[in-house]
């Protein structure tokens, strides 16, 4: 088995705007907002479930996908730090 990298310190930094008012009422206000991530800008929403726009992005669906990328990068480091051999069946 091969020694392990370390991985060294990193740092993220993100941003959320959000620009309506709650004072029109719960149903009324806009969910978007505009998220930057290290600067990558991306249109977000409320979910659907809560007055959001369903074919934006949301909080969930992030969180999910974030925890999705982090399982498959832990995942394939293992592989190579491990080096173990898989086997398949053909068909």
């Amino acid at each position: 088995m091969r020694q392990s990298r370390r991985m060294g310190d990193h740092t993220f930094t993100t941003t959320l705007t959000w620009t309506d008012s709650t004072g029109k009422g719960y149903e009324a206000y806009d969910r978007g907002h505009d998220l930057e991530v290290t600067g990558h800008p991306l249109r977000s929403s409320s979910a659907a479930a809560f007055g959001g726009e369903p074919a934006l992005p949301n909080p969930e669906r992030l969180v999910d996908v974030a925890h999705r990328g982090c399982f498959i990068a832990q995942s394939l480091r293992t592989e190579v730090v491990l080096e173990p051999t898989l086997v398949g069946a053909d068909g």
